[in-house]
């Protein structure tokens, strides 16, 4: 594109290519003798123009770099354009995907993995507001505060003992259907944990066999497996595929992902729907503000778009 583009500027400078030799008879008009061949075609490789270029013109052709970044820069440019002719907010209307909610509290869950606890007993994850208010609620009827710490290894959601999480008790589970058992033994195989040996190839089909449950995590590390060529060849049109899926099923940092992976392929409107997206889900990562910043600041989302997306992230 670039090439073609540098063409057109300076093709006046270009020297006329060799016209063939007439085989038919000379015209009885002298003037119609220097007319070129209206069906003549420049057989011409880009190769040959680029050596015209740098012989003939003395015109050194620009690095791979600059051509990256002037391609960059016009896409840009084309962004910034569509931006300030947009009269609606793509997502104005947009509904976040739905998360799953705390069994307890019934507020939907954190959006960082490590902000709640996975329990075996019923499978299901509780946030850590509820497993620290259950410790406060041991504490405030005498117990101490050692022996609360050590009570609230039972469920708070079930009052449950803990559960063997063995791998022969992972194994049993994941065997009669649990999303989550086929997660966590896919990462016992995968990184050798639970006593098991360390064998990639299983954990694959176990994270896979849970992806296909529809398992937004397990899409979500799949997406991270193709991304890296992790186990598997890279493939990034299925990492985006495995991470979109992953998105639509509530693990919303998915969004940032396939932000940050357009923005490689300089596709610059999707890169920053994809970052608006995780922020009005919740996301509060330093590089979506950043991203968005920079996004307000250089034109490539309007002013309005740009407070409500902050609008809504705050009440989320």
């Amino acid at each position: 594109f670039i090439v073609a583009h540098y063409l057109q500027r300076i093709h006046c400078l270009l020297p006329t290519p060799p016209q063939p030799t007439p085989t038919m008879a000379p015209s009885p008009n002298a003037n119609d003798a220097n007319v070129p061949d209206e069906n003549f075609e420049d057989h011409r490789t880009i190769e040959d123009l680029l050596k015209i270029f740098e012989e003939e013109l003395g015109i050194s052709m620009p690095t791979e770099e600059f051509v990256d970044k002037m391609q960059a820069d016009i896409i840009e440019k084309d962004a910034r354009e569509a931006a300030a002719k947009r009269k609606a907010d793509p997502l104005e209307h947009w509904t976040s995907p739905t998360r799953d909610d705390c069994p307890i509290c019934l507020i939907p869950l954190p959006i960082d993995e490590k902000d709640m606890t996975y329990r075996g007993c019923c499978q299901k994850k509780v946030c850590k507001g509820c497993t620290n208010d259950a410790i406060r609620c041991l504490i405030k009827d005498g117990v101490p505060k050692a022996g609360a710490l050590r009570a609230i290894g039972r469920c708070p959601f079930c009052r449950s003992d803990p559960v063997d999480d063995s791998l022969s008790s992972l194994l049993k589970l994941a065997e009669a259907g649990r999303h989550e058992a086929m997660f966590e033994l896919a990462f016992s195989y995968l990184l050798g944990e639970r006593g098991a040996t360390q064998d990639k190839r299983k954990g694959l089909k176990w994270m896979e066999r849970a992806a296909e449950a529809g398992y937004g995590k397990a899409l979500y590390h799949l997406g991270d497996c193709y991304l890296h060529g992790d186990t598997v060849k890279r493939d990034i049109d299925r990492a985006i595929e495995y991470y979109q899926g992953a998105a639509d099923r509530g693990c919303v940092r998915a969004f940032l992902d396939i932000g940050k992976i357009r923005g490689r392929n300089c596709e610059i409107e999707e890169c920053m729907l994809n970052y608006r997206k995780a922020a009005l889900c919740g996301v509060s990562d330093d590089e979506v503000f950043d991203e968005l910043r920079f996004g307000f600041s250089s034109g490539l989302i309007t002013k309005d778009e740009y407070a409500y997306t902050l609008r809504i992230n705050q009440k989320v």
